[in-house]
Order: structure tokens, then C-alpha cells, then sequence
């Protein structure tokens, strides 16, 4: 209230209205299976469910741009870089959910199904009982990775923002880690560790990033570090990759922010009241603070709405309610008075 008005958050969106995007990353398809619980069965040692709904959402790379696209007048400035499995699975759901104005470059990964998420979810209490995940862990073969390298090349430099969010199912290979780094005119990353990558996830492809975004237990992962003091292992890593900007996402504690430029640190309280699947939340994070970062937006008013667009985030299942400017406006306009 003292430094800002609504005046600065309106004039912060019509700057990022106008970039152009990238966004690279694995299209993932989540499908949430609503259940009853019945018991133990009677025969064996499992508990027995009986399905009551089944919802599928476009998740991934797919929510990630659909989240920016709403933020950009011009939806032919964006662009999606991604995958579908060699059968081309659920292309029509992904290309109705995206629209048609904004741009996309698939590969259609060879030996390969399209990533599905299952999540068994109990109906009465909300909580998740089981996740089976259909996908392939190998990396896209070397001619899949020279369309993408080809790609890069011949379009990575008309980008304003590249925004890749890593999610260790093959897309991203070392040489196109490399490319990313070495050419993007202002990059942003949130590599991700997840129950397929537990052990073998690391960031050492990525090299000076405009921001990396990353969970409080990624980081202690990648410096192999349970104890030490979560900003000293911060400035570590700034040190050691030469990263701008160190986002770290720390759950009902909020983000902590550490700008090496600036030599300071920045954080912001968790806005959540509501939580019912957290699901997605860091990536909006990342994605809406990149966003700000790039248009030079004020750093405690970029987390701000960063951590606004996540609350709103995991209100739903997985990317059910969409995050639009009105939407963070009207909760700062509230919070102004």
C-alpha cells in the first residue's frame, strides 16, 4: 500500500500483453478418477474403490501456455514447443483446449505413448489414493531432437521469453538444454523432481538463466545438502551457474526470491485458504513471474501476483480454473483498499 496502487499492477500487465513467449515443455494429459470407497477386499490385501466420475484436463506444457496466452493480446505470439506419443493421442483434445491462434510444434515421440497422469482420488475426503502415469522415460530419439534443434535455430531469437518447465519425461536432451541456454534471448526454467526422475534429476544443462524455479526439496536434491541454511545454498548455486534469479518455492511458506544482482532477497506469503489439489501450483508460479521479470516489473509486486495466480491455482483440480489478469486485479484491488 505505501509503494504501490492498482495503477502500477495495470500498467505492469499491459507491458507483458505484448512479448512473445516460447514455452517448451512435455504436454501432459491429467486425468482425475473420482471414487467411492468400499473396503478391503475380501480376497486380497487391496482396498476396493468403485469409480463415480472421471475428468481429463490438458496439463503440462499445455496449461502453462494456456495460462500465458491469457496474459498476451496477441495469441500468435505465443508458441508451444512439445510432444504427443507416435499415435498422436489426444491432439484434437490438446489443439480445442489451446485454440487455434496460438502456435505449436509437436513432436510425436517415436515407441512412445502421450503422458497420462491417472489420480484416484477419494470423493468424500479429497485425497488422492493412487497415481498410475502411462509414459516412456527414454529421451526422443536423435531425429526428433534435430527438428527441435531446427526449430530453435531458425526461430529462438524472435522470442522475447523462453519459458521451459522440464519435466524430465525426454523432451529436453543435453544438446537441447545447451541450445536453449546459449540462445535465448531472456530464459526462465523450472526443472522439476518428480517420482520417475527421483535420483537421476539435475540442472547442470541448463547455464545463465534469467530465473530458475525450483521447490525447497529440488534444491537440497541438487546440492545434496539436508541441513545447511536454504539461502546459503542458494547463493551457492547463483555462484556456481551464474543464475540471475533463484525462485524457490516453499509451500504454506510462501517463495523466497534471491536476486544475484541485487544481492538481495525477496519473499512472499503462501495466499492459499482453499486448497484443493496443488497440482500445477509451481507452475504458475513460475510461469506468471517470468512474465514480470522479463517486462521489469518490481520484484515484491512480481511475486505478488505470482503467488496470487498459484492460490487461485490449486482452488480446483489440476488446471480447472484458468488464471486470468481480472481475476489477480480484482483480489489487489481488494487487498489495496
Amino acid at each position: 500500500k505505501k509503494n504501490f496502487s492498482i495503477k502500477h499492477v495495470i500498467q505492469a500487465f499491459e507491458k507483458i500483453s505484448k512479448l512473445k513467449v516460447l514455452i517448451i515443455g512435455e504436454l501432459i494429459l491429467d486425468q482425475y478418477i473420482f471414487s467411492e470407497t468400499i473396503g478391503k477386499s475380501a480376497k486380497d490385501t487391496m482396498l476396493v474403490v468403485k469409480e463415480t466420475e472421471s475428468k481429463m484436463y490438458v496439463g503440462g506444457g499445455g496449461s502453462i501456455t494456456k495460462n500465458i496466452s491469457n496474459f498476451i493480446i496477441k495469441k500468435k505470439n505465443i508458441s508451444l514447443l512439445s510432444y504427443l506419443g507416435e499415435k498422436k493421442e489426444y491432439l484434437n483434445e490438446v489443439n480445442k483446449f489451446l485454440g487455434k491462434e496460438i502456435k505449436k510444434f509437436f513432436i510425436y515421440k517415436s515407441n512412445s505413448p502421450t503422458i497420462v497422469k491417472k489420480r484416484f482420488i477419494d470423493k468424500i475426503n479429497n485425497s488422492k489414493l493412487l497415481g498410475v502415469y502411462s509414459f516412456s522415460e527414454s529421451e526422443i530419439s536423435s531425429k526428433e531432437e534435430n527438428k527441435v534443434i531446427n526449430y530453435l535455430d531458425k526461430n529462438l531469437k524472435n522470442f522475447d521469453l523462453v519459458v521451459v518447465n522440464d519435466f524430465s519425461h525426454g523432451l529436453i536432451t543435453q544438446k537441447i538444454a545447451k541450445k536453449i541456454s546459449k540462445n535465448s534471448n531472456f530464459l526462465s526454467v523450472n526443472s522439476q523432481v518428480n517420482s520417475s526422475n527421483l535420483g537421476f534429476h539435475s540442472i547442470k544443462n541448463f547455464n545463465k538463466l534469467n530465473c530458475l524455479s525450483i521447490n525447497e526439496r529440488e534444491l537440497r536434491h541438487e546440492l545434496r545438502d539436508r541441513q545447511s541454511d536454504i539461502k546459503k545454498l542458494i547463493k551457492i548455486l547463483a555462484k556456481n551457474k551464474n543464475f540471475k534469479n533463484i525462485l524457490v518455492t516453499r509451500g504454506s511458506e510462501g517463495v523466497l526470491l534471491y536476486s544475484k544482482v541485487k544481492n538481495k532477497f525477496y519473499t512472499c506469503e503462501a495466499f492459499a485458504n482453499n486448497v484443493v489439489d496443488k497440482i500445477g501450483a509451481g507452475d504458475t508460479i513460475h510461469a506468471l513471474f517470468s512474465l514480470c521479470l522479463r517486462c521489469n516489473v518490481d520484484l515484491d509486486m512480481a511475486l505478488l501476483i505470482s503467488s496470487l495466480a498459484a492460490a487461485e491455482n490449486i482452488r480446483s483440480y489440476a488446471n480447472e480454473n484458468l488464471i486470468y489478469p481480472n481475476k489477480i486485479l480484482k483480489v489487489i484491488s481488494h487487498m489495496l483498499k
